[in-house]
């Protein structure tokens, strides 16, 4: 299998899938791809028009995003997708709750993060190592309502499973999904750890 992805630095997709896999055990190849530079180009900067898919295409992509999951002849998109084809890969990774309320709520919370959370994105671009100092987000209104949600989605799952991880013993894919805004939270100085619920804090 092969991994194509974007910095893991940068971006929080890329870094979502590789988590699953690396806590699965997959033996799996990475392929880090660099985009080339299209702030140049008013035609495709910012852009995922027909000839920017087609050009990432070369570089493994499939509609012109990553990351992209290589299975001998198959290509798989979307994070969450390839998520779950490890999971059934490999079972005893238990990257799903075992029962199935505990898992229909995980599934949740994941599809909430891919769909949702759009001015904590907005504002709080990822980017792994750096700190952020005297942040000031533009709809710092908007920003709080992600974070606070953010929160209270760890807080009831951490309550009804009894942690240590989100849906109880073991490092699971609704991990994996929200291990890039808790990098966010760093980055940016937007949550102050030494007021949140005690739960949070050893999650």
């Amino acid at each position: 299998m092969k991994l194509s992805v974007l910095s893991l630095r940068y971006s929080s997709w890329s870094m979502r899938a590789w988590l699953v896999m690396t806590q699965a055990g997959a033996n799996f190849e990475v392929d880090t791809v660099t985009l080339p530079d299209l702030s140049g180009d008013p035609k495709k900067s910012g852009s995922l028009g027909k000839d920017v898919v087609e050009e990432r295409k070369q570089l493994g992509s499939v509609r012109g995003l990553f990351p992209v999951l290589h299975v001998e002849d198959t290509s798989i998109y979307e994070s969450l997708a390839i998520c779950e084809y490890i999971a059934e890969l490999y079972p005893q990774a238990h990257l799903w709750p075992e029962y199935p309320l505990d898992r229909a709520r995980a599934r949740s919370v994941c599809n909430e993060m891919t769909t949702g959370f759009m001015a904590l994105r907005g504002e709080c671009s990822c980017h792994l190592f750096a700190r952020v100092p005297k942040f000031t987000p533009r709809d710092p209104e908007e920003l709080q309502a992600d974070i606070d949600r953010v929160l209270e989605v760890w807080t009831e799952c951490l309550e009804r499973s009894g942690g240590p991880y989100l849906f109880g013993e073991h490092f699971g894919i609704a991990d994996a999904m929200y291990y890039p805004v808790l990098t966010r939270f760093w980055t940016y100085g937007v949550v102050d750890f030494e007021k949140v619920d005690d739960k949070i804090k050893a999650y």
